[in-house]
């Protein structure tokens, strides 16, 4: 019989409107390891900067960590906005290249800094005044930089769009928010364990920028994931109309 040749990823067909952590940690992770070579690559590229910042950061353990807390979490934002991209047209049953997915992030890099240092102040300024407050503006902005790539819109009607789009949901966004941060940390003290002999550059790589890279990526993918099915579950929207905007 002649080789079939490789297999097609196939579009995503909701049979009924729902949102469900279990459904989003599923796809999500599909969908990572389907882009693994691009998501990573993308935000090892972003991250590699953090070599540098721990030299610049002010004394002090608190605002030390508050400003490397600020910065990773920008990070996070710029590689969500740059990973959307091939989390859509996974989704759609493509798959997205590397200009593709850098051409929107640079299209969108405005936008997305503006809105993930606003969304990022708000969460740590919360965050500051006790835990449970932080925790729930993370859940509220969860979807914020999908948003924000997605329909275009200004920070500030991105941050409302996100509110609007998790509320109802925002128990499930905190399961999911927590195992994002579980799996930041097993990532973090796996790559602790396996490359404390290493030293130098080679050692900030392995140890912070690395683990902080693939964190990062996965929680981006998670973002995407969740925006997608929330309108799914709120809205009806299907993958085609939400891919067209980038066509």
């Amino acid at each position: 019989m002649p080789d079939a040749g490789p297999s097609i990823p196939v579009a995503v067909l909701e049979e009924t409107p729902r949102f469900g952590v279990g459904a989003v940690l599923s796809r999500s992770f599909s969908v990572w390891l389907s882009n693994l070579p691009l998501f990573l690559g993308i935000s090892l590229a972003f991250h590699l900067p953090l070599i540098f910042v721990r030299g610049v950061l002010p004394a002090g353990p608190v605002l030390r960590r508050f400003g490397w807390v600020a910065v990773t979490t920008l990070l996070g934002f710029v590689v969500s906005g740059a990973v959307i991209r091939g989390v859509v047209e996974q989704l759609r049953g493509g798959r997205a290249g590397l200009a593709d997915s850098l051409q929107v992030a640079f299209r969108s890099l405005p936008r997305v800094v503006v809105t993930g240092f606003v969304a990022g102040v708000v969460i740590a300024f919360a965050s500051l005044l006790l835990v449970v407050p932080g925790a729930v503006m993370s859940c509220s902005y969860f979807v914020v930089v999908p948003a924000a790539v997605i329909e275009r819109t200004p920070p500030f009607k991105s941050l409302a769009r996100s509110s609007e789009l998790t509320d109802g949901y925002r128990w499930h966004l905190f399961g999911l928010f927590l195992v994002s941060r579980l799996l930041g940390a097993a990532i973090g003290l796996f790559a602790v364990a396996v490359f404390a002999r290493t030293a130098g550059l080679t050692r900030a790589i392995l140890m912070t920028v690395l683990p902080t890279a693939i964190a990062t990526s996965l929680q981006a993918v998670f973002e995407g994931v969740a925006y997608y099915q929330l309108r799914v579950a709120k809205e009806g929207i299907d993958i085609e109309q939400l891919a067209a905007v980038f066509d």
